[in-house]
């Protein structure tokens, strides 16, 4: 294919059409890009447990359309992963601050937390009075294990510890 030259002999202006339709712009990828507003949006309805379908429905009926949102489901998912990706470097350390910062609202409150010496969280354990008074009058409480190996960011399993063990400490 080296060295070849092409000519147009004939040109038919008739024959010329352009690539996309015009109703069909919102869908080519260049045209599509989720402003910082859209990103905030995306942000803090996950901080309310809304996962991208319903932000960007959000967003859909808040901008009047699908057409007016300026992205697709798909870029509201590919930011929220990628969000995620990058708390997942400090998602240790946001954990701790949530639960330190509960316990100054609550007297009653304990937690207790293993890291290994990559900084990967393995252990959080944590009570409220609550749950402490529950384990008084049932003399058992539940404890479970959700280990997250197959996450795409490979964010470290957290591994809940029974009650016995803070019990013993206070």
């Amino acid at each position: 294919m080296d060295g070849l030259i092409f000519k147009v002999h004939d040109f038919v202006e008739c024959h010329n059409h352009d690539v996309v339709a015009e109703c069909d712009m919102q869908f080519v990828r260049s045209a599509r890009k989720l402003t910082q507003v859209q990103e905030e949006t995306i942000y803090e309805l996950s901080n309310l447990n809304l996962g991208h379908v319903k932000a960007f429905n959000f967003m859909r009926a808040h901008y009047g359309g699908f057409k007016k949102v300026g992205a697709t489901k798909d870029d509201c998912k590919n930011f929220k992963q990628g969000l995620n990706c990058f708390i997942g470097m400090y998602d240790v350390e946001m954990i701790v601050q949530r639960l330190c910062a509960k316990k100054t609202f609550s007297s009653d409150y304990s937690f207790e937390y293993d890291v290994n010496d990559n900084g990967e969280l393995i252990r959080v354990f944590w009570a409220d009075e609550i749950s402490k008074s529950n384990y008084f009058v049932f003399g058992d409480i539940i404890s479970f294990d959700a280990t997250f190996n197959g996450q795409i960011c490979h964010l470290p399993g957290h591994n809940i510890r029974t009650f016995k063990a803070l019990q013993e400490q206070e």
